[in-house]
């Protein structure tokens, strides 16, 4: 979608509070979770609720409000939808969903957005004796920050906040000024490459504002996060690095690492005509397949294609756990199959993906991959031990209370003062606090 596009329709977009729907003639569109959790709430708090609700397929009474059992109608895709207000079932999609919908409906017809997951203007701030004092900010923007600050940056962030920089956290949706852009100290965003965060991202170019991403990091995954001074996946900063940088110091972490995982995982050893070929599946409308990858249409085209490049080969899929689409993948001849990914790497005489994380994981257990989307892994091929060894230094442990300089310098446009030691963060566990407010 082109950036033009995306501002578009997200000035069609209107944002609301549950209250304001009650008295509507609205639809829901969207079945997912975010749908289901939206209805959950309409019920909850007693306005009212859609007209109409469209989906895919009928939900059962187990799966949903027995108050939205007979609203639900299958959604052909075609009909005209004659509410004069839509209601957007995703918490992720909605720009794409406005686009989807937008020939069906009416040129008045609102698009309406409910925001559940979106902060309510929220800062991470160093406790002060007057609470009154002057303090330079920076702005996070993300889709799921009530989730990814838990999971993976709330040390960070109070890290951050101890150089006397508070973190104020928006989506990317929400209205923000060219001044209040301009006066915070960076910009943060989290992965940044789905539609939603096209506004801001121009917004930021329009303004000559450098942006800095973070996305999870890899070995493991759920314990690190890292940081890109340009994107993510092909627009990495280490797609196109040399990684000339990469030295002994950097190797060494790679190869400790390897025997750390080599002797957890008890790695079995075949060679190129025996076991069988892994191959870790997707869930489809992840950004990484939609923005970094030619299986536009899901992964039963990836499975397809999987299955006539390798007509004599044993052939072992696993489905991504959050895929809810996986029970209606056809296997002519491969096998779908449970059990733990690593186990699965290690009997494994290859491991062919997409670009999930399960390739990263097969390469530093030294697995022979395959590479089918665009991801870091896929322009140093050649040098895979330097890419994995780089991508080691820049990952950040979530735990980690003191980043060095010369990881922020390199990987970020985070501009701190560090030498500036507050030795009584040593004897707190925090000084910080996450609270709510208005700017």
């Amino acid at each position: 979608m082109l950036v033009e596009q995306a501002i578009a329709l997200n000035e069609r977009r209107q944002r609301v509070s549950v209250n304001e729907l009650s008295g509507l003639d609205y639809c829901l569109v969207g079945d997912g979770a975010y749908a289901k959790e939206l209805l959950q709430q309409l019920v909850e708090t007693g306005v009212t609720l859609p007209t109409t609700w469209l989906v895919s397929k009928l939900q059962t009474r187990s799966e949903v409000p027995i108050q939205a059992i007979n609203i639900q109608t299958i959604d052909d895709k075609i009909k005209p939808i004659e509410q004069s207000a839509v209601l957007l079932g995703t918490g992720h999609f909605q720009l794409e969903l406005i686009e989807r919908l937008k020939a069906r409906c009416s040129p008045e017809t609102k698009f309406l957005d409910i925001m559940l997951h979106a902060p309510k203007v929220q800062n991470y701030e160093k406790n002060t004796s007057t609470g009154k004092q002057a303090r330079s900010y920076a702005v996070y923007v993300d889709a799921y920050s009530n989730i990814n600050i838990k999971a993976y940056l709330k040390v960070f962030f109070n890290f951050l906040a101890l150089h006397d920089c508070d973190i104020r956290i928006h989506h990317p949706l929400d209205e923000l000024t060219a001044d209040y852009l301009r006066n915070a100290q960076f910009v943060m965003v989290w992965n940044g490459s789905i539609t939603s965060f096209m506004p801001l991202i121009s917004v930021c170019q329009q303004l000559d504002l450098n942006i800095t991403y973070l996305e999870c990091g890899f070995f493991p995954q759920h314990q690190h996060f890292y940081l890109d001074k340009c994107g993510v996946n092909a627009k990495s900063q280490l797609y196109k690095d040399d990684l000339s940088w990469v030295g002994s110091k950097e190797l060494a972490q790679l190869h400790q690492l390897r025997k750390k995982y080599q002797d957890k995982y008890l790695l079995d050893t075949c060679d190129n005509n025996q076991g069988y070929i892994f191959v870790p599946l997707q869930v489809p409308t992840d950004s990484n397949v939609i923005n970094h990858s030619r299986f536009k249409t899901g992964m039963q085209e990836f499975i397809n294609y999987i299955e006539t490049r390798y007509p004599n080969d044993d052939l072992r899929f696993k489905v991504h756990p959050k895929d809810s689409s996986s029970k209606q993948y056809i296997f002519n001849k491969g096998q779908l199959i449970e059990g733990d990914v690593f186990s699965l790497i290690s009997g494994a005489k290859k491991v062919h993906g997409i670009n999930s994380s399960v390739l990263y994981e097969a390469a530093l257990l030294g697995k022979p991959i395959e590479v089918e989307g665009d991801c870091l892994l896929k322009p140093h091929m050649s040098q895979i031990d330097t890419v994995l060894a780089a991508i080691i230094s820049r990952q950040i442990n979530i735990t980690n209370k003191n980043i060095s300089a010369q990881k922020l310098s390199r990987f970020s446009h985070i501009d701190l003062n560090l030498n500036l030691i507050n030795v009584a963060s040593k004897q707190q566990e925090s000084v910080f606090t996450a609270r709510e407010a208005r700017i």
